[in-house]
This record gives structure tokens, sequence and C-alpha cells, in this order.
């Protein structure tokens, strides 16, 4: 039976399917003759489908093929990786963020509106520490007071043990004071009121961890700044599918925010094997690590959970379809075959494993048949349009 697709407005299929099953009811002899004469001429078209091997088809010409985005491709045997799917995370390579920290105690004054996701040169002034007014209002003068202080009287003390008349313990108590006093003020910088803040290098504003006009103490964490170009992935192995570790060369991934879209594949990314656990007492108990490093060469947001696609072996003469070829309908999994142009026969197909881009079939199809790599969701909806009615039959 071929079924054949072209636009219908919504209103004018409803008009459609209310005349027919009104007319089934009214007129209950006509429909039985005409439901009669079109089973005939349903078996006599499916007779001649199925001496061409085409079955039951659906039927687009150019433009609506065009319109659906139709794109068939010819199966091929070919190289295909054994595939585990498991739970990831994406997180940042070492050495690719940086915490900037307060050089001394004062009050937060941004220097530009600083916020997350903000691009930074290294170098640049983020924000700064102003001191002027704190009670002791010079923190870096009072530094420099001290280590004065502090040198005096270590010069004093070093006299005094010459004649005698002091300790040596005494002495080097003196001089454990002023090297502590020396490394304060060194800490505060010149005597100034206000401190800059730069960013130590070109990169991101990750994260802002104070507000402007807040008060900060010495050493505190300001704001975190990343570069973004390296990142981790790090995949979590069951214990369960722990012997599959021996086997991973590789890996494909589909951010948590981009369930939806394609997966990326790491050697794309110019990614890399970093390192294998060997027992399962890491950050999640009962499974096992496996850390890749790659590019981030898209929009991929550190800290973002994944699905992560674990490639082993690889094995060849496989039969394998993109995931955008495939349908499902009630838990069953379709392709569409085209033997010739505009038309397409649905096709029940088992599946195999998938590496997140495309999935092995292991029954259903074979290789040197062309099927419908993108536009099968449209091809589907086409075929539910050409359907008639159940329960018409008297």
């Amino acid at each position: 039976m071929k079924y054949t697709s072209f636009p219908i407005p919504l209103f004018a299929v409803a008009a459609l399917f209310f005349v027919s099953c009104h007319s089934c009811h009214d007129d209950h002899d006509h429909g039985h003759a005409e439901a009669v004469e079109g089973a005939a001429h349903a078996h006599t078209d499916g007779a001649h489908d199925e001496s061409a091997g085409h079955g039951d088809e659906i039927v687009l010409d150019s433009v609506a093929e065009r319109e659906a985005g139709v794109v068939t491709a010819t199966v091929t045997p070919r190289s295909f990786a054994e595939v585990i799917e498991v739970a990831g995370r994406i997180e940042p390579a070492a050495g690719s963020e940086q915490t900037l920290c307060a050089p001394m105690a004062g009050m937060v004054r941004f220097d530009a509106a600083l916020t997350e996701g903000l691009a930074v040169k290294a170098g640049q002034s983020l924000l700064s520490i102003d001191a002027g007014s704190l009670a002791d209002g010079n923190p870096p003068a009072a530094g420099q007071a001290e280590l004065e202080a502090a040198r005096q009287a270590l010069s004093r003390a070093e006299k005094l043990r010459a004649d005698r008349l002091i300790t040596q313990a005494e002495l080097d108590e003196t001089r454990c004071r002023y090297g502590q006093a020396r490394a304060a003020a060194a800490s505060l910088g010149a005597s100034t009121r206000r401190r800059s803040v730069a960013a130590s290098m070109t990169g991101f504003v990750k994260s802002v961890l104070v507000e402007a006009g807040s008060y900060v103490s010495m050493g505190q964490p300001l704001a975190v700044v990343t570069q973004s170009r390296r990142l981790y992935l790090r995949a979590e192995v069951p214990l369960r599918q722990a012997a599959f570790l021996s086997r991973v060369s590789s890996a494909t991934f589909r951010p948590a925010t981009q369930a939806a879209g394609a997966a990326y594949d790491l050697a794309a990314l110019g990614g890399r094997l970093v390192a294998k656990g060997t027992t399962a007492e890491g950050a999640v108990a009962g499974y096992v690590p496996v850390t890749f490093e790659f590019d981030n060469r898209g929009d991929i947001v550190p800290g973002t959970f994944a699905q992560v696609f674990l490639k082993g072996q690889m094995r060849d003469n496989v039969v394998a379809v993109p995931l955008s070829a495939v349908v499902e309908d009630q838990g069953l999994h379709f392709v569409f075959v085209t033997d010739h142009p505009g038309a397409y026969e649905r096709r029940e197909v088992q599946l195999g494993a998938t590496d997140g881009q495309c999935v092995e079939v292991t029954a259903g199809l074979h290789s040197g048949e062309r099927v419908a790599v993108a536009g099968a969701a449209r091809l589907r909806m086409a075929e539910k349009a050409g359907l008639v009615p159940e329960g018409h039959s008297h």
C-alpha cells in the first residue's frame, strides 16, 4: 500500500474524518461496498508491491522530500568500537584556574562591571581594596612602621649581646620578631590606602566571591579566573563493568545542558586518556574513575554533568547507522529504507551498542541498502497521516 504525503490543512483533515465516520454509520451498505472495493484495491497494490519487493511505502514528491529534510545514505560495514554508557562530569583542567585574593584588609571596590563570564586579559585590574575607611587607616603604612621598630630593636639587641648584657635566646627572639615584621610589610606592599587586584592570566571570570562595598580580610578569596582552554572529562565506571577499563581507549560525551544535541568526540577535540582508576574508593563510592583531557573548542561549560560513551576495542564489519536514522514506536525501533527515489519503507530493526553518534544494527538491515539518515521523524509523521482509521469495517 502506498501512502502519498502532501500538505493538508488541519481543519480539512478533521472535516474529512468526521464525514467518513458519519457516512459509515448512516449508510452501512454503501460503506460496506466501498470497504470491499478499497480492500480489493489495497490487495492489488499490495500484491504488486510485494512482487516488486517494496511492501508498504511512503511516497513523497521531490518538493515534500526536500521540505521534510530527508537525506539518505547507503549502509556499508564499518569499524565500530565496543561501547559502554556511564555518567560523568566535565571539570576544569589542572592549572587552568586561579583564585584572586585580597592583598590587605579593607573595603572592596569594583573597577568595572565584574560579572561571571567577563572576558579579561592578564594584568587587567578587576577590583581594588580600599583601607582608607578602616580604623587603622593605612595598613601598609602601619606595617612599614612595625618593620622599622623591629629593625631598631634588633640593632639594639645585637649591641647588648656583644656586651654580654642579654642572652643569646633574647637576641634570637628579637630576630624572629624582625623577620615576622618584614614578611608582613612585604605582603602589604607599598604605603598606600588602596591596592589594585589584577587578573593573573587571560581568560574568563568564572565566579565572583565578594560583593562591592563588602569588607574583606587579608588573604580572603575575591574571584576565580579560568582559561577554559583544556577541560577534564571524568567518567565513573560501575564496579560490575570494571573489566571494561583495560580496553578503554577513547570516548564521546553529551553534556547534560545539550541533551538533545549530538555527542562530542574526544578525538575531534584533541582529547587524550589521562588516567584510569584502580580502586573504587574515589569521589563516588562503588565507581572507578576514568579521566580524559580535551580542548574546549565549543561552548562546553565546566562543572556540568555528562552522558559518557566509553569506547573499547574496535570491531570490523559492523552495520551501524546514525542515531537520527532510528525512530521508536511503542518500544520498537524502525528505520526507513528506500530502493527508488521518493519511496520509503518502514522496517523494524534490532539495535546493539551506541557510541552517542551511531548505533549498531544487529538485525533487520543489510549492507548495501539505502536508509534515511535525516528526516526520519518527518517520514514517520507522513506515514501516520496516511493511515486509514481503524474500526471502520463492518
